[in-house]
């Protein structure tokens, strides 16, 4: 774990401060030594993130034409971005797309 850490450039109470936060939030279950996992508000919030992330990706390879290697970095620093209404909307204008360029599935 340490050395995770130390990839992500991140001290261990940088981590420690932010999961208690998280946890406050309601976003995660943590406890001191164990595994972290998603609460069901963290997971809903996972879903619609991976959501928007997918629907980006496939806007700016289809639309757009961006090329697909570039997708994935350019939907990452977007996804945060966009109204959850707009992420609709662009599902929409996309012709509700059952799979990102990728081919992993989007979800209604």
């Amino acid at each position: 774990c340490s050395s995770d850490l130390r990839n992500l450039g991140l001290a261990r109470s940088t981590v420690t401060e932010r999961l208690k936060s998280l946890q406050q939030d309601g976003y995660v279950h943590a406890e001191k030594y164990k595994a972290v996992s998603l609460s069901t508000k963290g997971q809903a919030v996972a879903h619609e993130l991976t959501r928007a992330h997918r629907i980006i990706e496939t806007f700016l390879f289809t639309i757009l034409k961006r090329p697909i290697e570039s997708v994935h970095d350019e939907a990452h620093r977007l996804e945060h971005a966009f109204a959850p209404e707009s992420i609709d909307a662009l599902y929409s204008l996309l012709g509700k797309p059952t799979h990102d360029p990728h081919g992993k599935p989007i979800s209604q």
